[in-house]
């Protein structure tokens, strides 16, 4: 007959959430923006520089038969995706989600629709200047309305799946 033995091990970090000191989560959170305000310009610079690339990327006649290319586009739109949220410009991050979304379909598919990426590119650059009368009422209609491109992009007329080992 064998015989269990059960060893319960020491949660250490169940007992440093319970342990006196420490600050509160109002105190963290209040650190935390603080923190976020002192790279706020940095973080929109870096916004602006990956928007002005993803644009040029964009606008590239032969990106539809270039992988590479795709590729940038998907990665300048993840890092804004990534911070625009920290530097007041969450609706810009989501729509840079939503173009990375349709694009990384795009890709997976082989059919490339450079319509569908410019709705996402022209929605992203109102939803930037801010200088537009867009309420929010119409700026959620927007983003949703571009995840549904993104989830239902047809294909360009005439697009053709690469063939295997071309960029």
């Amino acid at each position: 007959m064998t015989v269990v033995t059960r060893q319960i091990r020491e949660n250490r970090l169940g007992k440093l959430v319970l342990a006196p000191g420490g600050i509160t989560q109002a105190a963290a959170t209040t650190a935390a923006e603080a923190n976020l305000e002192t790279i706020h310009d940095e973080c929109i610079a870096e916004v602006d520089r990956d928007f002005d690339l993803l644009k040029r990327s964009a606008m590239d006649p032969q990106v539809g038969d270039n992988v590479m290319s795709q590729r940038a586009i998907y990665a300048h739109a993840n890092t804004i995706a990534g911070i625009a949220g920290c530097c007041g410009l969450g609706e810009m991050g989501e729509a840079a989600f939503s173009l990375c979304e349709l694009v990384d379909r795009q890709i997976l598919s082989g059919a490339w629709n450079p319509l569908a990426v410019a709705v996402h590119v022209d929605a992203m650059n109102l939803l930037r200047t801010g200088d537009n009368e867009l309420t929010p009422e119409g700026r959620r209609a927007m983003l949703a309305g571009l995840r549904n491109v993104a989830l239902h992009a047809p294909p360009a007329p005439g697009a053709r799946p690469p063939t295997p080992g071309e960029n």
